[in-house]
Parts: C-alpha cells; structure tokens; sequence
C-alpha cells in the first residue's frame, strides 16, 4: 500500500523499508488480544470500551497488473457500532504506526474514510482488447 507523505509528515516519522503497491482484502474479525497495543491503549480510555469489536483486513501486493501475494502490511480497526465511530491502525514492518479516528455507518465506511485520507489510489488498467 502506498501511503501518502502526510501520513509520516504528521507524526514526524518514516518507514523503515519500501512500501509495496497494493490493496485490502475481506474485513475479519480478530480477538482483542491479538490487536496493536495502541489500538488497545486508545479504547480502553473509553467509558465505552466494552461496546468496541476488533477486526482486520490483511493486505494483497499488486504490480499494476497482477497480485504478487500477500504483503506483511494489514490495517486493524476497533470498531463502536453504538457510536458509529471506528479507531485505525495501520500496521507492518518498518511502518510507524498511530491510531486515528473516524465517523461511518460500518467499520468499511470508516477504512474508506481512512484510505481517502492517506493511501494512494492503486491504478485502474484498462484492457483494450474489451
């Protein structure tokens, strides 16, 4: 996935190794226990803790005209549906990682949401031969 500058100009840090181009897979859940530290720290200062589910999509790499297998890169997200609010964690190696917040109706529309501010579109190829 590649991030935009902004995402590391706004915490003051950089990767530590080459991002690849890629995309998200299917959202699943995962278990509290498995989830970022900071994920964890950011919801558990909140009276409603108890009401956050965790869930992940893992990360597929793609050269611009095919997939390449999947990357080491996976962003998690705690999710209040009470609240319709979501906390973001994008993590992998060598990425520096923050939690952000963001409003949605799902926890997809809140990655979206995500995705609009800090990743950059992976292209769309057209096949002439259609």
């Amino acid at each position: 996935m590649y991030l935009r500058d902004r995402y590391f100009q706004e915490i003051g840090r950089w990767p530590s190794v080459d991002l690849d181009g890629g995309y998200f897979t299917i959202l699943r859940p995962m278990e509290p226990t498995e989830a970022d530290p900071l994920l964890l720290r950011a919801v558990a200062q909140l009276e409603s803790a108890s009401q956050f589910i965790f869930l992940c999509k893992g990360e597929e790499r793609f050269n611009g005209w095919t997939n390449t297998g999947p990357s080491s890169n996976w962003i998690e997200v705690a999710w209040c549906e009470a609240a319709g609010v979501a906390a973001i964690v994008y993590r992998g190696e060598g990425i520096p990682s923050r939690v952000q917040w963001f409003d949605g109706a799902t926890p997809d529309e809140a990655i979206d949401q995500w995705c609009e501010e800090y990743v950059v579109p992976v292209p769309v190829i057209e096949d002439d031969d259609e």
